[in-house]
């Protein structure tokens, strides 16, 4: 029964990560612009660029999830942070949702992870 609850546990974090990963492809081009960010196009399609490698990470940390692997918090926290540095801020309902799978499995506290 512990197998069966550790098994839906990696695949709702999975299944989230991946909403997550889908959202900011699909809205990557929606973050905040600022200052002298506003007129450049070249700056603006870097910034895409970026949001999108890291919506990859994402995609790469659900992967990791699937195989069994350990997921922390942290790791995702990580990419959510450089996602704020570019000003893209994803739906926090999504957010969330990592955030209940990963501390229901217990990954949420340091050297906890979903394995």
């Amino acid at each position: 029964c512990a197998e069966a609850k550790e098994n839906d546990m990696r695949h709702s974090a999975e299944s989230v990560l991946r909403t997550l990963a889908d959202h900011v492809r699909s809205t990557s081009g929606c973050f905040i612009k600022i200052g002298p960010e506003l007129a450049g196009t070249n700056e603006t399609q870097e910034k895409q660029g970026q949001i999108l490698l890291l919506a990859t990470e994402l995609e790469n940390l659900a992967n990791n999830a699937a195989e069994g692997h350990a997921i922390s918090y942290r790791q995702f926290e990580t990419v959510l942070q450089q996602l704020h540095k570019l000003g893209f801020f994803p739906e926090a309902g999504l957010v969330s949702q990592i955030a209940q799978a990963l501390v229901s499995s217990g990954a949420f506290d340091d050297g906890q992870h979903l394995s």
